[in-house]
Formats: structure tokens, sequence, C-alpha cells
């Protein structure tokens, strides 16, 4: 099979259980000595069905045809004192398929985690998977990793990604919504579809650059498309404050 730069893959094949997955033991010593340090993981993925590549749909949560995602299993001292019974917990969904999502590609996995106080050192291991597609999917994965996200570097942007110059929207969460990246003059655009309500695609701040009493401007570009044909619209401002 091809895999994403011709090197090496790793598949999963005739899975009966949609959670039936592979993954990897981290390494403890992370949790115990970075607790609120942050780690952003990427995952490369691609579907087949009979060797025939398939796609999921990354906007969906039917177990039919929802994608892979990222998830961290623990084993932790119930009580970090006594150190005298073992606990299974999870952090579930921590990272997420992404736009776009190309037939025949390796499309993207993608998500920040962070290192809690509960994740701390009562965490005696941490198992890093990818599970929840439909076990009709044979999964392909490829360049997995999960390395520090600098924080500090307070360069004057808080938001990440903010023009989608990569060509995915990772950094970003719809809401209720459907995302996808297009071409616009200039660079790349997100096209949001299929709105439920007046919320839409989000993305979490990490604020450690953040001063008391300092002011932030917010600016960003948006054209507003009818949905049914794609015809342009105009808005009506209204200020709220």
């Amino acid at each position: 099979r091809d895999t994403r730069y011709g090197s090496t893959a790793m598949g999963m094949f005739d899975r009966t259980i949609y959670w039936g997955s592979f993954g990897q033991n981290l390494d403890t010593r992370c949790f115990h000595q970075h607790v609120g340090a942050f780690y952003e993981i990427h995952a490369w993925y691609r579907l087949e069905i009979a060797g025939e590549s398939v796609l999921c749909d990354p906007f969906s949560s039917s177990k039919s045809d929802r994608c892979p995602t990222g998830n961290l299993k623990f084993y932790q001292y119930a009580n970090a004192t006594t150190k005298e019974e073992i606990a299974t917990t999870y952090d579930s969904s921590i990272a997420r398929a992404t736009a776009p999502n190309v037939l025949g590609a390796f499309n993207l996995i993608h998500g920040v985690y962070q290192i809690k106080e509960k994740r701390g050192a009562a965490t005696q291991q941490a198992f890093l998977y990818f599970s929840d597609q439909d076990d009709k999917f044979d999964t392909l994965l490829d360049d997995v990793s999960m390395t520090t996200l600098e924080t500090d570097l307070c360069d004057g942007n808080l938001v990440r990604n903010g023009n989608f110059a990569d060509g995915t929207s990772k950094f970003w969460r719809p809401y209720k919504e459907r995302l996808e990246i297009v071409d616009v003059e200039g660079g790349r655009a997100v096209r949001v579809t299929e709105r439920q309500d007046d919320e839409s695609l989000q993305q979490s701040l990490h604020l450690t650059c953040l001063e008391e009493g300092d002011r932030y401007e917010v600016r960003g570009r948006f054209r507003l498309e009818r949905a049914a044909d794609g015809a342009a619209l105009r808005c009506v401002h209204i200020d709220y404050g």
C-alpha cells in the first residue's frame, strides 16, 4: 500500500469492535514533571474497505461513518498517597479529524492536550490510541506524534492557524456545522456550512501571554454566501455594546 511519504505506515485490519485499536505507552515522566504543559497531537490516517480507499465523515457522530479520534487511557493510583489501588480512566477525543478529508490521501487527526493536576504524580501508565471509527474500516496510520506545544512565544497573535495556510483546519473545532478548506485570492480560507444556530467554529486560546489591563484587537475577514446558490449576501452590523 502507498504510505504518506513512501516510507512505512501501520495498519489495523479485521477489527471486530469500534474501540479496537493499537497505540503506544507514553513516557509517564512527562506527566509527572510537566503538569500544566500543553502537547500537540498529529496523526495521519487513511481508511479502507477491502483494500479500496473510503472516506469517513469528520463532522458526524454516527457510529457508521464517523472518523477516528485520539484518546488517552490511564492507569493511576486511586489514592496517590496510599498507592494501594490502581484505577482505569480515560481522556477521550483529545484529537479529532480535521478538514480537508480527501479520498485516497492521508488525512489529519489533530488536537492539543494539557496535562492536568489529576494526570500528574498519580499516573502509572498513559496509553495513546486511535479508535471510534466503525469496525468495517481498515485503518492506516502514519507520522504520529505528541510534542510540546509552544505557548509562551508571545508573538502578538493568540490565534493559531488563523489563515489556514497549511491547508488544514487544525486548532479549530466545529460547533454543529461542516468545515471545508478552500482556495481564495491570496491564500486559503475555511467555508462553514450547514450551521444549525448562531454558533460557529471556535478555537481555545492559550492565555499565557495575556497581561492584565492590556487591550487586544480581534480581526478577521469574512464573506457571506446564500446556501442555496453561493450568491454573495450582505449582513447588518449589530452593536451589542
